[in-house]
């Protein structure tokens, strides 16, 4: 969030703490009020992950791939738009369960 609050406004949140220049509301509504695609959403996932640009250059590039797809006799899978980056808790999910998986392979292959 540090790095968020530094980008966007300018602002340290270290010195803002403790020199207590703004009130904690006023801290919050900053927050809450970063843009997409900030170092803030960025770290929480999900379609704020991505900026309003990245998200413009997607749908650019999923209408040509629509245009050849339809030009090319529709052949081939429907090309599909970008899924938005996973959320923080799904991907430390998909991470533990990876984990546990290469755990359990690698027991298995000790006992062989």
């Amino acid at each position: 969030m540090t790095a968020a609050l530094r980008a966007e406004y300018g602002l340290s949140l270290p010195t803002i703490l403790r020199a207590r220049t703004m009130l904690l509301t006023e801290l919050a509504d900053l927050v809450s009020y970063l843009p997409a695609g900030s170092a803030l959403w960025q770290s929480v996932g999900g379609p704020l992950a991505i900026s309003d640009a990245i998200r413009a250059g997607q749908a650019v590039a999923h209408t040509i791939q629509m245009v050849a797809w339809s030009e090319g006799g529709r052949k081939g899978p429907k090309p599909e738009i970008a899924a938005p980056p996973p959320y923080a808790h799904e991907r430390r999910e998909q991470e533990r369960v990876m984990t546990r998986k290469a755990e359990a392979y690698r027991r298995r292959q000790q006992r062989e």
